[in-house]
C-alpha cells in the first residue's frame, strides 16, 4: 500500500496537482487497498454490511454497497464505503487544516 500512495504523491508533484486533490486521491487509494487484506482476515467482504447478518451464512444475502469513495467537501475529506442509507461504513471527515498544519 505504501508504494501506491507514494506513487500518488510523486504523480501529483510531477503534474502540479493541488495538495487537496492529492490528499483525496491518497485517501481513496488507502480505502481501496484495505479491503482485500481485511476480507482475507475476516473471511467475508469488508466492511461488513449494515443489513446482512454477521457472521455471514451461505444463505445470507450480502449487501454489495461497499465501493470506497473519498471527496473534498467543506474543507474536509469525506470518505467511506458505499452510499446513502445502506453505506457499509462512513468515516469521520478529515479536516484539511489538520493535514496541512
Amino acid at each position: 500500500m505504501e508504494s501506491s500512495v507514494e506513487w500518488i504523491f510523486d504523480d501529483a508533484i510531477h503534474n502540479g496537482m493541488p495538495l487537496n486533490e492529492t490528499l483525496v486521491r491518497a485517501a481513496d487509494q488507502v480505502l481501496q487497498e484495505l479491503q482485500e487484506p481485511l476480507r482475507a482476515v475476516t473471511g467475508a467482504p469488508w466492511p461488513r454490511s449494515k443489513v446482512a447478518p454477521w457472521p455471514l451464512s451461505e444463505s445470507a444475502s450480502v449487501d454489495t454497497n461497499r465501493q470506497p469513495w473519498a471527496v473534498l467537501r467543506e474543507g474536509a475529506i469525506h470518505l467511506g464505503y458505499g452510499e446513502g442509507q445502506t453505506a457499509a461504513l462512513v468515516l469521520e471527515p478529515i479536516r484539511l487544516e489538520e493535514l496541512t498544519a
